[in-house]
């Protein structure tokens, strides 16, 4: 079954940017892909997402009318959809976490880390980022299981041309052309 991806922004043409470039664009025009993007301001009363908090504070908070109505509408049009979402309460994503949501993880919080970005967005791209890559036939199947992180194993240092850079020497074993050591 191809991978729907379901994008709930503010600012759709981040989703639609990304899938118009690089490996994104080459898996969707394989067709191992498909995306959507809803924009938030479509459920909203005259395109008002966002208010006040009550008891005062700085910065905007979204509304919930917007959110309860988008959501609605995509669990009806794809009923067989589960949702993340980006909260620095969830839980760290890692490696580990990509085959998971790739095989329909219940709905879920997830945080990139302790930091804050701007919006959800470049958060919910990183996500898509590492998922898309583990999909059967993105990539490689040799280069993703080799890959850091991958088993949770750190990648060995790769080097290409020239031999010698600034000093530093490609290690012996890997001009050897013996593939037994070089995979040891």
């Amino acid at each position: 079954m191809t991978p729907n991806f379901i994008y709930l922004t503010l600012f759709p043409q981040y989703f639609h940017n990304y899938f118009q470039i690089s490996l994104a664009k080459k898996i969707c025009e394989r067709k191992l892909l498909a995306y959507q993007v809803y924009n938030l301001r479509d459920f909203a009363v005259k395109g008002q997402v966002d208010d006040y908090p009550y008891g005062g504070g700085a910065g905007m908070v979204l509304k919930i009318e917007p959110l309860v109505q988008a959501l609605a509408t995509i669990q009806e049009t794809y009923p067989d959809s589960y949702l993340i979402l980006l909260s620095p309460q969830g839980k760290t994503f890692t490696q580990n976490d990509v085959p998971r949501l790739l095989n329909q993880a219940p709905n879920l919080q997830i945080s990139l880390g302790d930091f804050i970005t701007m919006g959800g967005e470049m958060p919910a791209l990183t996500i898509t980022d590492a998922l898309i890559r583990a999909i059967p036939g993105a990539i490689q199947e040799e280069s993703y299981q080799q890959e850091t992180f991958h088993n949770s194993q750190l990648d060995f240092a790769t080097y290409t041309r020239p031999e010698i850079y600034n000093g530093l020497k490609v290690p012996e074993i890997l001009l050897s052309g013996h593939h037994q050591k070089i995979n040891e």
